[in-house]
């Protein structure tokens, strides 16, 4: 009887854990927007509310973006339950109130072209692969964060390659969507990282705390300045 019960309970863990799986995976955007937005509170880090916050703006950006295009190429993405495949939790999303804000088409989930989980997947690519060649110069300096940096990329690269998976195996999205979603969030997530490094001299996209080598050519000011000793 023991057994059974702890084969009982084996079983049930499993499969629980098989179901969170499905579902993140399924709601992954919204997901990894919640825990930037979770962890800026937490850490207080200026980096990832950075991050977070250019997560929420590519949701007002991206019904625009495939309002536009689905115009040229066909409309939706021709799904049949679109509350499994917006990659949002459940309940409003921003397509539902900025896609679908007049009319009789008030309040029903909309598919665009491309989807928000693939054009999410490119622009998180893109932010956080362009964050290496940001800061070059501070990982030349640190082997072990570079290779930190590196495993860290082969990790986001196999996740985005599940997720995108995912959503071509499951139908929510075609092959063709997939490759232009990703290649439209990574034009948005590039355009946004390198404009915040730009605005803030690469302090407000610093997520890893790399301390920043700067050139004291720049504005003649020496990197370390000594304490004057005065005589007594």
């Amino acid at each position: 009887m023991a057994a059974n019960k702890i084969l009982d309970s084996v079983r049930s863990f499993v499969n629980f854990a098989n179901d969170g799986f499905k579902y993140n995976l399924q709601v992954f955007p919204d997901t990894i927007t919640a825990a930037a937005l979770l962890f800026t509170l937490l850490f207080q880090s200026a980096p990832l509310g950075a991050l977070g916050g250019s997560m929420i703006l590519l949701n007002f950006i991206h019904p625009v973006l495939s309002g536009f295009l689905s115009e040229f190429v066909g409309g939706t993405l021709g799904i049949d339950d679109a509350a499994r495949c917006t990659g949002h939790f459940p309940g409003v999303s921003f397509e539902r109130l900025i896609g679908a804000s007049s009319g009789s088409s008030f309040g029903r989930l909309q598919a665009g072209w491309p989807s928000y989980y693939s054009t999410f997947l490119g622009f998180l690519g893109a932010y956080v692969a362009a964050l290496p060649v940001l800061y070059r110069r501070e990982l030349a300096a640190s082997p072990r964060r570079q290779a930190a940096t590196t495993t860290g990329l082969v990790v986001l690269g196999l996740v985005l390659t599940i997720c995108a998976a995912y959503r071509v195996f499951s139908g929510c999205d075609t092959a063709f969507g997939t490759f232009v979603g990703l290649v439209a969030g990574g034009i948005i997530g590039l355009s946004l990282v390198l404009f915040l490094a730009w605005i803030s001299d690469r302090r407000i996209t610093n997520i890893l705390s790399f301390p920043l080598i700067r050139s004291k050519t720049a504005d003649g000011k020496p990197i370390y300045v000594c304490e004057r000793i005065k005589n007594a």
